[in-house]
C-alpha cells in the first residue's frame, strides 16, 4: 500500500476537519448541557485534527517494484506491507456490466516503529512534562497536549520496516492550530 504524506487526500480531509470545528462551533444552543457537549465535541474534532496522521492510503499493488516506480519520492510516499479487501458491488443484476470495485484497509502490517536508543532520552523529553502524571497529561483539559510539539522524520528499511531517523522540536509559532 501507499501512504502519502500530507497530500491532497490529507488536505481534503484537513479541509472538512475545518468545516466541521466551525460548524459545531456555530451551533446555537440552549441548554448549558448541549454547551458542553458542543465544546467537547468542538476539542475532539481540534485534537483528530491536530494528532492524527497525515498519511492518507492513495494507492494499493502487488508488487512493490511497481508502486515505487509510480511514487518515486520517498519523502512524500511510503510503501507499507498491508492487507487490503476488495469487493465487488454490482447494480441490479451482475450481468448488467454496472460492477463497481472498492476496498478497505483491515490491516497495516508494520504495527511498530523502531526508535533507536540514541534518540530514545530524546523523544522521552519531549514527551514529559514537569510535575504530572502521564494519565493526567493525556486526559485532563487544562494539562492536556494541545498541539504536537516535536516531529519525526521516518525511514522505512528494504523490508518496509519503519525507523525514527531523528526528532526535533516545534517552536510554538509553529504548531498546528
Amino acid at each position: 500500500m501507499v501512504l502519502e504524506y500530507q497530500g491532497n487526500a490529507w488536505k481534503q480531509w484537513d479541509e472538512g476537519m475545518r468545516r466541521d470545528i466551525e460548524k459545531a462551533a456555530r451551533k446555537e444552543l440552549r441548554e448549558e448541557k448541549e454547551k458542553k457537549n458542543r465544546e467537547r465535541e468542538v476539542r475532539e474534532l481540534e485534537w483528530r485534527r491536530t494528532h492524527a496522521s497525515q498519511l492518507f492510503p492513495v494507492d494499493v499493488g502487488l508488487d512493490p517494484g511497481v508502486l515505487r516506480s509510480r511514487y518515486p519520492d520517498r519523502r512524500r510516499y511510503a510503501l507499507v506491507p498491508a492487507v487490503v479487501n476488495l469487493m465487488v458491488r454490482y447494480g441490479e443484476s451482475p450481468n448488467t456490466g454496472n460492477a463497481k470495485v472498492s476496498g478497505s484497509i483491515s490491516d497495516i502490517l508494520c504495527d511498530q516503529v523502531t526508535i533507536p536508543l540514541s534518540l530514545q532520552g530524546q523523544l522521552v523529553e519531549f514527551l514529559r512534562k514537569p510535575g504530572v502524571s502521564w494519565s493526567e497529561y493525556y486526559s485532563n483539559e487544562k494539562t492536556a497536549v494541545k498541539s504536537p510539539r516535536y516531529t519525526a522524520v521516518i525511514k522505512f528499511g528494504k523490508r518496509y520496516e519503519p525507523w525514527v531517523e531523528s526528532v526535533m522540536g516545534i517552536k510554538p509559532e509553529n504548531q498546528l492550530h
